[in-house]
C-alpha cells in the first residue's frame, strides 16, 4: 500500500502548487471545496509539464524528479499546512444532527443516492489497486511511458502511432511510473476521476443552489458505464472531461463574476483539456463557442466594448495555444509536423503518408454522414441501434438518461439559463463529434452537461409527488443495475487489488498470453534483444527495446517497399530487430486481419520468413518468439 503514501504526497504538493498558481492569478475562492478542486488538478497537470520538460532535457531520472517534488514541498509547507488544517477543520466541524436537519438526510431517497455513490468511489478504488492489463494502457497509455523511462529521456518513437499524440494525462501517469509503479499511475488517474465527481457537485451547489442536484448529477456521471470503466485505470477519457469541464466551470463563474481572472482560469483549463487527447482542440473549439456567444450577446446590449472582446478573446486563445505549444513543438522537432498525423501532406512528416491517415480516419469515423443518420442519432446514442449501421460504436452506451430526462426539460415552465448554455454546448459538441467519429468515448466531454441537465429535470420532476415516486424507482433500479456492472467488471481483479493474489498470478491470466511470452523474452533473450511486436501491440510488460510492426499504425517499416520476405527480412536485420514475437490467434471486431492492415500478402510473407529466416524458441498459447538468424 506504499502507492497510497505516494498518492497522498502527490495530491498534497499539487493542492498546494496550485493554489500558490491561484493566487499568483489573483483567483479566491469562498468555499474550499472549489478550491480544491480547481488546484489539485492544476497543480498536478503542472508537475506533468515539469515532468516533461525533465524528459525532453534528458534526466526522467526518479531521483531528479523526487528531488524536484521535495524541494516544491519544502518551499510550498505553508501551503500543504494550510490544506490540511482546513480539512480537519471541515472534518472536525461536521456536525451530522446539523446536516440531517438541514438536508433532510435520514433513511430516504437522498442518502440511497450518496450511499450508491460513495459504494462506487470506493470500489474504484479498490480497483485502482490491480496492475495495468486492459490492451490500450498496456499497448501505449503506460507503455510508451515506460520507454521513455528506459531511456532516461522524452525520445522519438517513430514505430508507435500514439507517441505523438497529446500526451499530458499520459505524462501524469509517468509520474506515477517513474516514482514507483503502474497502479500509482492507476491512482493518480482515479484521483482526477474523482475529481470531476466533486466539481459537478460544486458546479451544481453554485448556480443552481441545490445539493439535490449536485448529487444526483455526480452519481448520474459516474454510474456511466463507459465512466465506470475508464476511473480506476490508465486510461485518459474520463479525467480528459475533467479538464474540459473545469475550464468550462471557470467560463460560467466568469459568466457570474465579470472578473477576466477567471476567464484566464477557464483558459488555463481549455489548454490542458487541448493538451490532453487528439479531440481535445475540439473540445475548446466548444468552450470558445460559448464564451463568443456570451461576449456577442454582452455587445448586442451594448454592456461591453469590441476592444474589450477582442483583447479577451485574444488573452483566451492566447493562453490556451501557449498550453498546447510544448506537444506542438516536440512533434515538429520528433516528425517536422507540429499536427501530426493531420495535416501531413502539407507538413511532409516523417514516417507517415496520407493513405495511413485516411485509413485510421475510418476506424474512428464509419457512419455515413446523412440527414437521417444525424437526426436518429440521440436515440441511437440512448438504445445503441445504431452500432449495426456505424452511427456508434458497440458497447459504449451512457445509460437511459440521454432520451429518459433530456427532451423533457422542454416541457417543464421553469426554464434555467445555464441549462440553456449547456444544450447548446452539447449540440455543438454532438455535431462535431458526428462528422468526427462514431466512437461516443470520444465525445465523453459532453457527458457532464448530459448529467447536470439530467439532474435538474429530475429535480423538476420530484415537485411533483405522482412524478416523484415513478422516477425514484426508476433511478434506484438504474443505479443499482450500473454498480451490478461494476461489480462485475471487478470481481475477477478484487483478490489481487486487496492483496489475496500476487500481482503475477494475476497477469497471467489478465493479459494472459502476452504477459507470459513477455516474461519468457525478460528471462532468456540478451539485454540488447530487440523485439519485432506483429499481430499484437502490448510491450509494456517487455524490458527489452521493441518495435511495433503493425501496418495500419506506423510506417518505420514500410511493407509496401517487400516484394518477398528477404527484402522483409534484409530491413529487420538493417533496423536491428534480433527477436519477433506473432501473435497468431489474435483477431477484434474484424480490425486486424484484413486488407488494410495485416493483409493476406503480410501474413504470407511473415509465414515465410519465419520458415526460411527464423529458429524457434517458444510456442505456446497461440504465441511465437523467434529469432532472427544470422546470414
Amino acid at each position: 500500500m506504499i502507492e497510497l503514501l505516494y498518492l497522498v504526497f502527490l495530491i498534497l504538493v499539487s493542492a498546494a502548487l496550485g493554489q500558490r498558481i491561484l493566487g499568483f492569478i489573483g483567483i479566491k475562492f469562498d468555499k474550499e471545496l472549489e478550491k480544491f478542486i480547481f488546484s489539485m488538478p492544476l497543480g498536478l497537470a503542472v508537475l506533468a509539464y515539469i515532468t516533461f520538460f525533465i524528459g525532453v532535457a534528458g534526466f526522467l531520472y526518479k531521483s531528479v524528479l523526487m528531488a524536484i517534488l521535495l524541494l516544491l514541498f519544502v518551499f510550498l509547507i505553508k501551503d500543504v499546512k494550510s490544506a490540511l488544517f482546513t480539512l480537519f477543520k471541515f472534518i472536525k466541524g461536521i456536525n451530522k444532527k446539523g446536516l440531517a436537519k438541514r438536508y433532510g438526510i435520514g433513511f430516504n431517497f437522498f442518502t440511497l443516492v450518496i450511499v450508491f455513490l460513495l459504494v462506487f468511489i470506493l470500489v474504484n478504488l479498490i480497483g485502482s489497486f490491480v496492475p495495468p492489463w486492459h490492451f490500450d494502457v498496456i499497448a501505449y497509455h503506460l507503455a510508451i511511458q515506460k520507454i521513455y523511462i528506459r531511456a532516461h529521456q522524452i525520445m522519438y518513437i517513430p514505430y508507435i502511432f500514439y507517441s505523438n499524440h497529446p500526451s499530458l494525462i499520459d505524462t501524469v501517469y509517468l509520474v506515477g511510473l517513474l516514482l514507483y509503479n503502474g497502479v500509482l499511475s492507476n491512482l493518480l488517474g482515479y484521483s482526477l476521476a474523482a475529481m470531476i465527481v466533486l466539481a459537478i457537485y460544486s458546479f451544481c451547489k453554485r448556480f443552481f443552489n441545490s445539493m439535490v442536484i449536485g448529487v444526483l448529477a455526480s452519481m448520474i456521471f459516474y454510474s456511466f458505464p463507459m465512466v465506470i470503466r475508464g476511473t480506476r485505470t490508465s486510461h485518459i477519457d474520463v479525467q480528459f472531461a475533467l479538464f474540459v469541464f473545469l475550464s468550462l466551470y471557470g467560463l460560467f463563474i466568469y459568466f457570474q463574476s465579470g472578473d477576466k481572472k477567471h476567464l484566464v482560469l477557464s483558459a488555463i483549463f481549455a489548454g490542458f483539456g487541448g493538451s490532453s487527447k487528439i479531440f481535445g482542440p475540439i473540445a475548446a473549439i466548444g468552450i470558445f463557442i460559448v464564451l463568443g456567444s456570451y461576449l456577442l450577446l454582452r455587445i448586442s446590449k451594448n454592456k461591453i466594448q469590441y476592444k474589450t472582446v477582442i483583447i479577451r478573446t485574444f488573452i483566451f486563445c492566447l493562453i490556451v495555444g501557449a498550453i498546447i505549444l510544448p506537444w506542438l513543438l516536440k512533434n515538429y522537432f520528433f516528425t517536422g509536423n507540429p499536427f501530426w498525423p493531420a495535416f501531413n501532406d502539407i507538413f511532409n512528416g516523417e514516417y507517415w503518408d496520407s493513405e495511413h491517415q485516411k485509413d485510421v480516419s475510418g476506424l474512428a469515423r464509419k457512419r455515413v454522414l446523412s440527414i437521417t443518420n444525424f437526426i436518429r442519432l440521440p436515440w441511437d446514442i440512448h438504445t445503441q441501434t445504431g452500432s449495426a449501421i456505424g452511427n456508434i460504436d458497440y458497447d459504449e452506451g451512457i445509460g437511459p438518461y440521454f432520451m429518459a430526462f433530456l427532451p423533457l426539460y422542454f416541457f417543464l415552465r421553469k426554464k434555467h439559463k445555464i441549462i440553456n448554455i449547456l444544450f447548446l454546448l452539447l449540440f455543438v459538441y454532438l455535431t462535431m463529434w458526428f462528422f468526427l467519429s462514431h466512437v461516443l468515448r470520444h465525445a465523453i466531454y459532453s457527458w457532464p452537461p448530459i448529467a447536470i441537465i439530467s439532474a435538474y429535470v429530475i429535480a423538476e420532476l420530484f415537485k411533483n409527488s405522482y412524478i416523484s415516486k415513478t422516477v425514484k424507482v426508476l433511478l434506484i433500479f438504474t443505479f443499482s443495475f450500473n454498480l451490478l456492472i461494476l461489480l462485475a467488471a471487478t470481481a475477477k481483479s478484487m483478490p489481487v487489488a486487496l492483496g489475496l493474489e500476487t500481482q503475477d498470478h494475476f497477469n497471467l491470466k489478465y493479459p494472459g498470453s502476452i504477459y507470459k511470452a513477455s516474461k519468457f523474452i525478460n528471462s532468456n533473450l540478451p539485454e540488447n534483444a530487440k523485439i519485432l511486436l506483429f499481430r499484437d501491440t502490448r510491450g509494456f510488460y517487455l524490458d527489452r527495446d521493441y518495435v511495433w510492426a503493425d501496418p495500419l499504425f506506423q510506417l518505420y517499416i514500410d511493407y509496401s517497399k517487400f516484394r518477398n520476405e528477404d527484402d522483409f527480412y534484409k530491413e529487420l536485420k538493417k533496423i536491428g530487430i534480433t527477436h519477433i514475437l506473432v501473435n497468431t490467434e489474435f483477431e477484434w471486431r474484424g480490425q486486424i486481419v484484413y486488407e488494410h492492415r495485416y493483409s493476406p500478402r503480410i501474413l504470407s510473407m511473415m509465414d515465410h520468413m519465419l520458415k526460411k529466416y527464423t529458429i524457434s524458441l517458444y510456442d505456446e498459447d497461440g504465441i511465437l518468439v523467434n529469432e532472427l538468424k544470422n546470414k
